[in-house]
């Protein structure tokens, strides 16, 4: 990503602000992410914008966004990922670089919720008039050739995500969740789900590597956040923030249901780090794998399996944010 204006060389500013000049605003919108008030709402974002003399474009398709933002260069003053979580992790995998706006209309929407984005069109399209840009961290999920013991494996430059990872319980419903899923989900769509994991669920043995010290853990549930934010707004990593350069690592020793529901009667009642079983480090990188193979997810979506390793983007998102102009 290139320094914001006004910026030194080789430094990027925590806060800075969109320069007047550039006009075009691409939008991704998830058709999934809602009922016809969702489309309301981005029609609301575009005609608000028109008004303030920018030029939106909506794009409903993944590949027509892509060919949108294609060689506009200095022309794009950023692009708004319409959606959830998982519409803005494909609007930053699809645009790496550049400024992002969101307008929340998915499930949870745990990253507009940190911020204070509001689900509004027309305050979106204030916001991006300001221009006012926070410089935050991301993290990346990839395969790299040596964590295989087949040759054909190739190297994975690998996918960005936003809030945080997880490997084991949470990422096996969160599979079982999308393989049956139709269209707009709720937090009832979780309810079966989480009951057939709770019935089959095997709990593999994970195995995790710090790159920067060498440290080796094991455990039967991992976490990786960059954000201090989960589903259901579960505090799991409250102390995680999105500018430190570092991801907070969770590692949950004990494998069963009795231990699941132990974890979260103490995460609930502020009692985490009184857990004897329980370990968290910071982190800039981890290596991970498991016996039998263990699914992953990254921000609520299906993210493969194990093994993986998962690194920090120091600064790696420019988020257009509420602000004064």
């Amino acid at each position: 990503m290139p320094p914001p204006p006004g910026a030194a060389a080789g430094t990027v500013p925590r806060s800075w602000k969109l320069p007047p000049g550039p006009k075009r605003v691409v939008v991704l919108a998830n058709p999934r992410a809602g009922s016809t008030s969702s489309r309301e709402l981005v029609d609301e974002l575009a005609d608000a914008l028109h008004d303030r003399g920018l030029e939106p474009a909506v794009c409903w398709k993944r590949d027509e966004f892509s060919a949108r933002i294609a060689g506009l260069g200095d022309e794009l003053r950023c692009v708004v990922a319409a959606g959830g979580d998982g519409t803005l992790i494909e609007t930053l995998n699809r645009a790496p670089g550049v400024p992002v706006a969101l307008l929340p209309l998915g499930t949870e929407n745990l990253v507009a919720r940190h911020w204070g984005v509001e689900r509004s069109g027309q305050r979106v399209a204030r916001m991006i008039a300001r221009g006012q840009v926070r410089q935050v961290d991301l993290a990346r999920i990839s395969r790299p050739a040596d964590l295989f013991e087949a040759e054909a494996e190739t190297e994975d430059p690998g996918r960005l995500f936003c809030l945080m990872a997880g490997v084991g319980f949470d990422a096996e419903v969160v599979h079982r969740l999308h393989k049956r899923r139709y269209g707009h989900i709720s937090q009832l769509s979780y309810v079966w789900p989480v009951f057939q994991t709770l019935r089959r669920y095997t709990w593999p043995v994970l195995e995790v590597e710090v790159v920067e010290s060498g440290e080796r853990l094991r455990g039967a549930q991992v976490f990786l956040f960059n954000l201090p934010r989960y589903g259901g707004d579960l505090r799991l990593a409250p102390e995680a923030r999105a500018d430190d350069g570092l991801l907070n690592l969770l590692v949950f020793e004990r494998p069963g249901m009795r231990n699941l529901f132990r974890y979260l009667n103490a995460v609930l009642n502020r009692r985490r780090d009184r857990l004897r079983d329980f370990q968290t480090r910071l982190v800039r990188g981890v290596r991970l794998r498991s016996f039998p193979v263990a699914r992953v997810q990254t921000d609520g979506d299906p993210a493969g399996t194990l093994p993986v390793a998962i690194d920090v983007v120091p600064g790696g998102m420019a988020l257009v944010v509420p602000g004064e102009g």
